[in-house]
């Protein structure tokens, strides 16, 4: 017998479902799957928790990556926002329907290139049977930024970005600047510097909005040929970093321009 059936006894099928989905609706558990699994792309895992009195813990992960990219959650989104998927779980563990409870549950979680999410909940028994291998894969367009390409690049470039990524100035409160051509002068406390340097590109941390500058792609991989992209501001550090490095620059230096909405421009050092 499953766990829907043996909680419901002889209540109506339709009515309990009714009844359980009212309740998952108002925990807001969609919401912060959506959140921990990152700004854009494929999704396709199955989340494993717990129920301790009335707290409710994640206890595993099961996933796999994805041919065109995407599979697991952001690693840094899920580790941000894995408290509010708990205290959502906690949420839907207290407002759940009597004689409905759990002891531990299972969520698969499947999201195609439209960002529209999908949730199939198990729980006791029947969550310790669901497997990932029940989830179909996901459809439409990845993210960029998560293809196998870039992800296979960045490992086998990472030598050469990481002194790179050690020589990142960070333009101060105090420092004034201005990028002329293929100059940038630093005027502040520490005096005046003048740089060779070439714009690699624009971000809206409002809107993870990331948008190349470079007159021409630094690389064939999928983010580096798209002009537009959407991603966190670790990822367009990253992107930054890396096209630096194609364009065998020797340091990033970063700045905030437009005081209302923040936008941030990345430019690559000559020396």
């Amino acid at each position: 017998m499953s766990w829907f059936d043996r909680n419901r006894g002889d209540e109506p099928a339709e009515e309990a479902w009714a009844r359980l989905g009212a309740v998952v609706d108002q925990s807001q558990v969609a919401a912060a799957m959506h959140t921990a699994s990152g700004l854009a792309g494929l999704r396709r895992y199955v989340l494993r928790f717990e129920a301790r009195g009335a707290r409710v813990r994640v206890t595993g992960l099961e996933s796999e990556a994805l041919p065109r990219g995407g599979g697991p959650p952001d690693p840094s989104a899920f580790a941000a926002k894995v408290g509010a998927v708990e205290s959502s779980l906690a949420t839907l563990l207290k407002r759940f329907p009597r004689p409905f409870t759990f002891e531990r549950g299972a969520i698969g979680v499947l999201r195609g290139g439209d960002a529209e999410i999908g949730l199939a909940f198990r729980f006791d028994e029947d969550a310790d049977a669901y497997t990932l291998a029940e989830l179909p894969i996901p459809t439409g367009e990845p993210n960029p930024i998560e293809d196998p390409r870039y992800v296979k690049a960045l490992l086998a470039w990472e030598g050469r970005i990481a002194p790179v990524r050690a020589r990142w100035l960070l333009a101060g409160r105090e420092d004034a600047w201005t990028l002329n051509g293929a100059r940038l002068t630093i005027t502040g406390p520490a005096g005046n510097r003048v740089l060779g340097a070439d714009p690699i590109a624009l971000y809206w941390p409002q809107g993870n909005r990331f948008e190349w500058l470079v007159e021409t792609p630094v690389g064939e991989e999928p983010p580096f040929v798209e002009p537009v992209l959407t991603t966190a501001m670790s990822g367009a550090m990253e992107l930054a970093v890396f096209a630096a490095v194609r364009m065998k620059r020797v340091g990033v230096f970063q700045a905030e321009i437009g005081s209302e909405k923040g936008e941030i421009l990345f430019v690559a050092l000559r020396e």
